[in-house]
């Protein structure tokens, strides 16, 4: 989650970099969970002046019949241009 609100921070909070986000948050996922993390879903909204972004998922079985969920969801203001004065 962390690596996908850093895109759509960087990228203005648009519709594209929000869009941005939700793929770099799948690629993110996918590598470092190395075939042990299944995402479920990923979403990314503007919150006024910030973003928002969660990612859900589930384990590969620990034992049988037993996937934890896991989720993460980071906030954090869209980064914006300000030239000194």
């Amino acid at each position: 989650a962390r690596e996908a609100a850093r895109t759509a921070r960087v990228g203005g909070g648009t519709p594209a970099a929000l869009a941005a986000a939700e793929a770099r948050g799948r690629e993110y996922a996918d590598a470092v969970g190395n075939g042990h993390l299944i995402i479920t879903s990923i979403e990314a909204i503007q919150v006024g002046d910030n973003v928002r972004v969660t990612v859900r998922g589930r384990s590969t079985e620990i034992i049988d019949n037993l996937a934890p969920e896991v989720s993460q969801t980071i906030e954090g203001p869209i980064e914006q241009f300000v030239p000194d004065l």
